[in-house]
């Protein structure tokens, strides 16, 4: 059994998620916290694409029996200016996980985030697989320049039919692995509860060696399998 090989033993599942907003929302500082535990002030703005992955435990007990498997979520951080949007939306396609991300100070960052749900959908409709997650970034920064009340991203979420809303803050690491690991947990139970659907395109989802199929999606469209989860405030 070579390296690579048992590598990808020690985790049963790869989700593959996507950090999506404008530019200066915080996508790298929450790359950087969530998979380093770190927050540098002096991040520079993405060029391109790049990604990181964190390592979580799940487990479940469903009709009786447990179920226990190490998941590999690949995070992947796209740029937020106009000019590298062809090459950054290229890598939208193969998402299981849509974590759209605006700036609680700057409202043009929360306008813009349908923008960038219908790019997204364009670039993807065809695979018909998302969980959307919304999160209100730089939560620390609420009490002297909010712009954006909670109740706000909350609507929104609910507007466009999003799984998941909180707010989030990359310099304290406010609810940022709490987001990740709890968007990720439901992406597993519904593989454990069989709401998916196998695939023969990329998916967002793929099992390890040890498993035998290849690949699986989750249909976002089939009614009552994926249902809004209300605003985290912890």
């Amino acid at each position: 059994m070579n390296a690579l090989c048992i590598s990808n033993c020690m985790y049963s599942y790869i989700f593959k998620f996507i950090l999506i907003g404008n530019s200066e929302t915080g996508k790298s500082s929450f790359l950087n916290c969530c998979i380093n535990n770190k927050f540098s002030p002096d991040t520079e703005s993405t060029i391109g694409i790049e990604f990181g992955y964190k390592i979580f435990d799940f487990k479940y007990k469903k009709d009786g029996k447990s179920y226990s498997d190490t998941v590999k979520v690949q995070i992947w951080d796209t740029a937020g200016q106009e000019r590298f949007l062809s090459v950054s939306s290229s890598y939208y396609r193969g998402t299981i996980c849509a974590i759209f991300l605006y700036d609680i100070t700057n409202r043009k960052s929360f306008n813009d985030v349908e923008k960038w749900l219908r790019r997204f959908d364009d670039k993807c409709e065809e695979l018909q697989t998302r969980f959307i997650a919304i999160a209100g970034n730089k939560l620390d920064l609420a009490q002297e320049e909010r712009e954006i009340q909670i109740s706000e991203g909350a609507d929104l979420a609910k507007r466009i039919s999003a799984n998941y809303f909180t707010e989030t803050s990359c310099r304290n690491g406010k609810n940022v692995e709490k987001l990740v690991r709890n968007c990720a947990y439901e992406i597993y139970k519904m593989i454990i509860d069989k709401n998916i659907t196998i695939a023969s395109e990329m998916p967002g989802i793929r099992f390890s060696d040890t498993h035998y199929y290849k690949g699986l999606v989750v249909n976002r469209y089939q009614p009552g399998k994926l249902s809004f989860k209300k605003c985290c405030h912890s």
